[in-house]
């Protein structure tokens, strides 16, 4: 179920440390046939995720491999808003519809890169168990 992102959602992301967190961040096409890009262009950014994390433990990257397949949901990618935050760590992963196009982005670091999200302001979020 979709739900707005509240204040305590971006500062629990902002707020977060868990060894590596990854952020992909991607504007995605809403609809017509270039909706086909969304996917490709997913995959792409999270094969980049898989790389920029090799060296990380494990369960990260399962959970990158998992996320991978996304990528294959056709469902998904022809259901899209503006743009489509992932943010993931060892511990589970929040996928963010977003109101904007982000620029595309794939961030590996002891924090999630939240300050283009932040500043869209009203974002609707799914998180993922």
């Amino acid at each position: 179920m979709l739900a707005k992102l509240t204040q305590q959602d971006l500062i629990e992301l902002i707020g977060k440390e868990s060894g590596r967190c990854v952020s992909i961040l991607m504007p995605t096409y809403e609809s017509g046939p270039e909706t086909a890009q969304n996917s490709i262009r997913f995959k792409n950014l999270a094969t980049q995720a898989i790389e920029n994390t090799s060296d990380s433990c494990e369960k990260l990257q399962h959970r990158l491999q998992e996320l991978s397949r996304l990528g294959q949901d056709d469902n998904f990618w022809q259901h899209q808003s503006a743009g489509l935050a992932i943010f993931v760590c060892e511990h589970g992963e929040q996928r963010f519809w977003l109101p904007q196009s982000p620029r595309e982005t794939v961030y590996v670091g002891k924090e999630y890169c939240v300050e283009p999200v932040a500043a869209m302001g009203s974002v609707v979020a799914q998180p993922i168990d």
